[in-house]
């Protein structure tokens, strides 16, 4: 029995290995976590037209697959609902309003209860003869309502420091929540800008590591120099660093993202637990600085919050007065007293009691004086904070304004350079090839093109980065940002391939720069551009390898020759879109 069993699984087992070795393994299906947990990402579906079904990123493992993928909407509406410093700052109003309830108890009447049970010794504290019908046993009862009729002003002014206490507290809920905001789009914009720069420097390494493969192959059969060669390599290694860099802030950027969203890592994975989509998209717009200057002024929260310390401090100072001045409180009660002899009529006798109850401070060693005088000093120092934040939020907002300003320019100067830097790697390449130019000028051309490139994602970050700081300066009540990113950015186009990638040069094979009659080559055409009018996104997910040894290939564009006839580049066509920005910064 027990050999029929295994000899049916061991026949089961073969098909599943034959797919194992001969076909592919089946796609992994995505699951899309429910609603109820994470908000999902609904992108524009150019097919259809309207709102597709939540589109993920391609998957990278089956233990990344699950992830769900967010917009900056939605970074931002996560971070409302659970950053821990905006939990922190509710809980804060919370405890202003039981201060509320306090300070309102000194104007409601306050009732009191006391007793007393004892036990007499025989003779004892008598100084009559010992009455043999003493009682023992004495008891006394008394139930008193009073209420204050005057103190000096002390408990009007403390409720309301009370009040101004919740205000406080309310207004730095709101300047968490600014802050909270902008340090969620400055973390959202770093991820894609690391994205970005991961396209770039990998198609850097991918073109150096091209040039290196084909000098060594040119070495083989004798037309170039080792020099040339280790020239080539040591500049893909020198490139190496700038790629491992730019993963590892991708990596720091998902992780300060996930903080302020508050998502934990899963123990012992270093695989964000969700990711981003969208893109360095540039949408200019002019600002008047007097303008903004005057609106930050009047809807700063940290501004009214000085103003309320300032006035927290003058109620005070009426409060510590009071302690020099009468009090006076109304009062009424009802007395039971037990009676000493036990032949009394009663055993108790009660009755109510009436009256108004005053006192006065007469002279307590100067102790009015010194809290006055230090509350007088809270009061000016309150006064200089308010002022030193006022210049704070100008300064604030000039700085902004001023890197706006420059970022602006960056982008919109960095945007030509890319193109004419292709060009000119495209064209120097090609000299190269046909023996016109020096290796050094190819290798001078990929520079440029890396860093014209590299210059205008940073430009476009410092200007999304400087309109979320010109948001901060404004607070929320004025809104300069749309959270759904214009979709601008351009993508990091795929090069021609180099002729020298055509063939693996052999023995008795000439390369674009070896013996004989060198190829011909059409005039230069037009450089390959990024068209500005075409939407485009960068969509941004961690990299499937973190290695510099595998950098990856760049899909070839289809051109039959380095400098043919140039084509539109494709870009990404998801675009993703919010329908419902929200309007209120409070949830």
């Amino acid at each position: 029995m027990l050999g029929m069993v295994g000899l049916f699984g061991l026949l089961a087992s073969v098909p599943t290995l034959a797919q194992t070795t001969d076909t592919p393994a089946p796609a992994t299906t995505v699951v899309t976590p429910p609603a109820a947990d994470l908000p999902h990402v609904m992108v524009d579906d150019p097919d259809h037209g309207n709102m597709a079904a939540p589109r993920l990123a391609p998957p990278t493992s089956p233990s990344i697959d699950q992830r769900p993928t967010y917009t900056l909407r939605d970074c931002i509406d996560l971070a409302l609902r659970q950053n821990p410093d905006l939990l922190i700052s509710k809980k804060n109003i919370e405890a202003a309003d039981g201060g509320i309830l306090a300070a309102r108890a000194a104007f409601l009447p306050q009732l009191q209860g006391n007793s007393v049970l004892e036990r007499l010794q025989q003779g004892f504290a008598t100084i009559q003869p010992q009455d043999p019908d003493q009682r023992p046993d004495q008891y006394y009862v008394t139930v008193q309502v009073s209420e204050a009729l005057y103190t000096g002003g002390a408990n009007t002014n403390r409720m309301k420091i009370a009040r101004l206490a919740k205000s406080t507290q309310m207004l730095n809920y709101q300047t968490a929540i600014d802050t909270v905001i902008l340090n969620v789009r400055l973390a959202y914009y770093a991820v894609l800008l690391a994205q970005a720069n991961i396209e770039v420097r990998t198609q850097a390494v991918d073109l150096l590591s091209r040039q290196a493969d084909a000098e060594q192959n040119k070495l083989t059969t004798g037309l170039t120099s080792r020099t040339s060669v280790l020239r080539a390599q040591v500049s893909r290694a020198n490139e190496l660093p700038a790629l491992l860099a730019a993963k590892n802030d991708l990596l720091n950027g998902y992780v300060t993202l996930s903080q302020l969203l508050d998502i934990p890592y899963k123990p012992g994975s270093n695989d964000p637990p969700f990711q981003v989509t969208g893109s360095l998209g540039y949408s200019p717009r002019k600002y008047n600085l007097a303008d903004l200057l005057d609106k930050a002024d009047a809807a700063r929260p940290e501004l009214k919050a000085a103003a309320n310390a300032i006035e927290t401090e003058e109620k005070q100072l009426i409060v510590d007065r009071s302690a020099i001045l009468p009090h006076i409180d109304a009062f009424a009660g009802y007395d039971v007293t037990s009676e000493s002899s036990e032949t009394a009529f009663r055993s108790y006798e009660d009755g109510y009691t009436v009256g108004l109850s005053g006192t006065w401070q007469i002279f307590d060693g100067f102790a009015a004086a010194g809290h006055m005088k230090s509350t007088k000093a809270r009061m000016q120092a309150a006064i200089a904070t308010r002022d030193q934040t006022r210049l704070q939020i100008e300064a604030s907002v000039r700085q902004a304004y001023n890197q706006l300003e420059e970022a602006a320019s960056t982008v919109e100067s960095q945007d030509q350079n890319v193109t004419l830097a292709r060009e000119s790697y495209v064209l120097q390449n090609a000299s190269y090839d046909a023996g016109l130019a020096t290796q050094l000028d190819a290798l001078q051309g990929q520079v440029d093109l890396t860093t014209a490139q590299t210059t205008e994602f940073q430009a476009r970050y410092d200007y999304l980065a400087a309109t979320a700081q010109l948001q901060r300066a404004l607070s929320g009540q004025f809104e300069i940002v749309n959270d759904t990113l214009p979709p601008t950015a351009p993508s990091v186009q795929p090069l021609p391939a180099d002729t020298t990638q055509k063939k693996d040069l052999g023995p008795g094979d000439t390369g674009g720069s070896g013996s004989g009659p060198a190829p011909s080559f059409p005039p230069p055409a037009a450089p390959v551009p990024a068209a500005p009018s075409t939407p485009s996104t960068v969509p941004v997910t961690p990299t499937e390898s973190m290695q510099p040894e595998n950098p990856g290939p760049l899909p070839p564009l289809p051109v039959p020759s380095p400098i043919g006839p140039p084509g539109a580049a494709p870009y990404p066509s998801a675009i993703p879109n919010n329908p419902n920005p929200a309007q209120s910064r409070i949830p």
